[in-house]
Formats: C-alpha cells, structure tokens, sequence
C-alpha cells in the first residue's frame, strides 16, 4: 500500500496570500450642544461587503448607547471589548461599533443614539475597511487610560493573523496628534482616532504622539477576509493517486481531490512518529475501509484538565477518499 505519512510538522507550513485590506476614512464630528445624539454624513456610497467601524465617545463614566444606525437596512454591534470605561479624572467611555459584510448605502447619515441627554462631549468616528473578513473580522482589542502627563496609547497586543487593520480612537483634555505610523481617521475638538495596516502579524508601536494630562485611548483590530478562514489555497501536490494536500491561512491543513487515477495505485492513512524515511520512523497505518475511522488532533491544557479537539481525520462516504473535518479554534502549537 502506498502510504502518505500524516505529520504534525504539515501545521507549520507557510501562510498563503492575504487580502489587501484598505481603510478609508468616512466622516468625523462631535458637539457639546445639549441631546442625547451624535452624527456624521457622507457624500457618495459605501461599498456593499465592505466594514463599516463606528468609533464612539462620551464624556461619562455611565453613559450607554441605545442604538447606532447609518439609516440603511445595515446591523451596527458592539466589540465585545466596548465600552471602555474611565472614572478617574474627567469620566469619560469609548465604543467601537460595527457592520461586518455590509450593504453599501448612498449619502449615508450614521446616527448614534445614547441613553441620556446633557451636554458632555460627544464623538463619532466612520471608517470603511475593504478586505476583511465578512464573517468574523474582529481580533484583538485593547484600552488604556491615564490622568496623568503622557502620551495617550490604548496598548498592544499580539494579533492572531498575519494581515490586519488596527483602528485607534482618543478623548483627551487638550489636543492629540497622530502616531508617527498610523495614518489620521479625523479629528474633532483635538481629539483624534488613526489607522494602520499590518502585516506580518506584528502590531507596533500603537501610540498617538503628544501627551496629555487626562486621557482614554481605544483600539481594535478587524483581520482580512483569507485568514479568518477564507477558501484554502493549495500549497502543493502529492503525486500518486491525484492527492491534493492544502493549507489555509489560519494553518488548517486538508486533504483534496483524492480520487484514485490508477486503479493500481492505493491510499490510506498513517500516523507516524520519527523522521521520515529514518530506521527511527514507526507507522500505524489505519483502515481507511472503516466508516467509524478518525484521527483527532487536541490541545491539552497544562493541568491535564481540558483536552480541546481541532480536527479530524476521517474516511468520506465515497470509497478510497480521505476527507478532514476541521473544528472552530487554534491550530496546534
């Protein structure tokens, strides 16, 4: 039979190409005139599948929002990560609101809806973001606060993906400048949100750059469109029996196009310890002709307690194929 190893080491296998994420700053505005509404409008469209990011501000460490709508049929939700909350000092909260996958709206008016009504600051930042994921693009969020002389810097963090956009947004007691890489979003009463673009799955330096005596900074980060688990692209070929062998961006392997072309050609599946083709190498080879085989892949948690599965190995329904059966998580380590 001919044997096709199955190795953990096929997991660490280069990422694929990613989206070109592209952000573009839509409207700004802010207002200290008594009511419980904040808005901003654009002249021309948004683009249907793109993001749409709401970043939002209030001078209150209590405030809450009732609803955020850019007058469409589109649905704003919060980050899990909102609201940021500072009570020290000048209270002030911060939000980032959402439409993933939206649909483009022509001369839209986003409306912020808040649940009371007085005179404290208010702010609303739009962004668009093409390229991200339009089934899960939120990763990582971060939020600093601090009453005190210093630069305002919400945090970083390690991001999951190799390609993501990390929005950043200010409230502070002067006046704030964009960071020396990130690119301005808008600007209102000096308080100002900013933008990159990264790669390589490295955040930076995530500060603004002039400091401030009193300040909240937020930040969250949307991955693109391939690495939130986009359609896998195919790395390379094996070359017995039509077996193709793909990997994803999230590093999820799969097996395709298994077919046998020669009828005197066999698959299967083994499990193997030791370097291939060593005196060390020892194999299991597994039915493949047993509906009920699977091979599971799992994380355990250092105290032996929690054994997560990632995936499986199983036998399709059609004779002589191999199919993978991936679950929700992380890739092995």
């Amino acid at each position: 039979m001919k044997r096709f190893p199955f190795f953990i080491a096929l997991l660490l296998l280069p990422n694929a190409a990613s989206a070109t994420i592209t952000v573009t700053a839509r409207c700004v505005n802010g207002s200290t005139t008594s009511g419980n509404t904040i808005a901003c409008s654009l002249t021309g469209s948004t683009t249907t599948g793109n993001l749409i990011a709401v970043q939002i501000a209030r001078n209150s460490s209590t405030e809450t929002i009732s609803s955020v709508s850019d007058g469409g049929t589109n649905t704003f939700v919060a980050t899990t990560g909102s609201p940021c909350t500072k009570s020290a000092g000048t209270a002030r909260r911060t939000w980032v609101y959402y439409a993933k996958n939206a649909t483009g709206v022509t001369n839209a008016t986003w409306t912020v809806t808040f649940g009371s009504t007085n005179t404290n600051y208010r702010k609303i930042v739009v962004s668009e973001i093409s390229g991200v994921s339009t089934t899960a693009p939120l990763d990582k969020e971060t939020c600093a606060s601090a009453t005190s002389s210093s630069v305002p810097d919400p945090g970083s963090t390690t991001l999951s993906f190799n390609n993501e956009a990390i929005l950043e947004d200010s409230t502070v007691s002067a006046s704030d400048t964009v960071g020396s890489t990130f690119t301005s979003l808008g600007i209102n009463s000096g308080n100002q949100a900013q933008f990159k673009v990264v790669t390589g799955g490295a955040w930076g330096v995530s500060a603004f750059a002039t400091a401030n005596t009193d300040w909240i900074a937020k930040a969250a980060t949307f991955t693109d469109a391939v690495a939130s688990g986009g359609a896998p692209h195919q790395l390379t070929t094996i070359g017995c029996c039509g077996m193709a062998m793909t990997v994803d961006d999230d590093n999820f392997f799969g097996f395709a196009g298994c077919v046998a072309t020669d009828s005197g050609c066999q698959q299967g599946i083994a499990v193997c310890s030791g370097a291939p083709g060593s005196a060390e190498e020892n194999c299991v080879e597994l039915p493949l002709s047993e509906s009920a085989l699977r091979v599971k892949l799992w994380r355990r948690t250092p105290d032996q307690t929690l054994y997560a599965p990632v995936a499986q190995l199983v036998a399709a329904d059609t004779a002589g194929q191999i199919a993978v059966r991936l679950f929700t998580g992380a890739p092995l380590p």
